[in-house]
């Protein structure tokens, strides 16, 4: 390996904040900004990127009282399946064009539940355009896609998903 291509110390004591974060979440369920900083170690600021972080990428939520919380991707089963992976490879280039022809970025996702999973993502080249989700686990009706995905169900079966109703 290039020595050019060694993580820095930095970009890897990143990570392992982040790590420790997600183990604190799966084994204790909640954690506070402040009482993440004096754990890790870090300013206020730094804990609160690092869990803003693991919002966005679906390993935590923020509830009302500003705990947060384990997210939808810390329960999501891995998207190992063979098909995930050919579909994948299937899509790509389809993506790329719609990406190209939109000027947004593009992605591929599936529902599990009322979670959706987002399989890859094509971003597009203007600097507007949306992050790379890819990877990312979040409840459907947070994504424009994910709306579309439910909006194929039957009403009933989107209600009782939600639990609001039963499944008919």
């Amino acid at each position: 390996m290039n020595h050019s291509d060694d993580p820095s110390p930095e970009s890897v004591n990143s990570l392992d904040r982040g790590l420790r974060l997600l183990q604190v979440l799966r084994d204790f369920g909640t954690i506070r900004v402040t009482d993440a900083a004096d754990q890790l170690g870090v300013s206020r600021s730094t804990a609160h990127r690092l869990l803003s972080t693991l919002v966005r990428r679906g390993f935590a939520i923020q509830d009302e009282e500003r705990l947060y919380r384990p997210g939808p991707a810390l329960e999501a089963a891995p998207a190992r399946l063979v098909w995930a992976h050919e579909l994948r490879l299937r899509c790509r280039p389809h993506l790329a064009r719609l990406a190209q022809r939109s000027g947004d970025s593009a992605n591929l996702m599936i529902r599990l539940g009322v979670h959706i999973r987002f399989l890859s993502t094509i971003r597009a080249e203007n600097p507007g355009a949306t992050l790379d989700r890819e990877g990312t686990v979040m409840l459907a009706h947070r994504a424009s896609g994910g709306k579309a995905l439910l909006a194929e169900l039957d009403p009933v079966r989107v209600s009782w998903l939600f639990g609001g109703g039963e499944a008919g």
